[in-house]
């Protein structure tokens, strides 16, 4: 799992905090559980800043071809490249994603990477690192 740093105040545990199981601070701590629950995956959907750095991430996609866009995105979210069989997934959910918003094509392509960016941010493999 990857830290977040926060400042801690032993009587008040932020909410945040709760949803990544934090150690009470009151306790002396030898280990910590690792868990992954569900509240964790919908926080991380839900919330403002992924968007905002899903955004940022597509933006940098955006700025590739169509065929490195994959590549990068990979190599930058998981530091491996796609499988063949993740590269049709990617290339299916983006068209697709595409194909289903209205406006300027331009305007849908880049809220298809967002969105596609998004799920790689909030993929297991990206928040989990062994």
């Amino acid at each position: 799992m990857r830290s977040v740093y926060l400042p801690r105040v032993r009587s008040v545990l932020p909410e945040m905090m709760e949803l990544y199981d934090a150690p009470d601070a009151s306790n002396v701590m030898g280990a910590r559980e690792t868990t992954t629950v569900p509240l964790q995956a919908l926080h991380a959907l839900n919330s403002a800043f992924v968007r905002q750095q899903a955004e940022a991430f597509a933006d940098r996609l955006g700025k590739l071809t169509v065929f490195e866009q994959l590549d990068h995105a990979w190599l930058s979210a998981f530091g491996r490249p796609p499988t063949t069989k993740e590269r049709e997934l990617a290339n299916a959910f983006t068209f697709e994603m595409e194909a289903s918003l209205e406006g300027p094509r331009t305007q849908s392509q880049r809220e298809a990477l967002i969105t596609f960016a998004q799920s790689l941010l909030c993929a297991a493999e990206f928040v989990v690192v062994d």
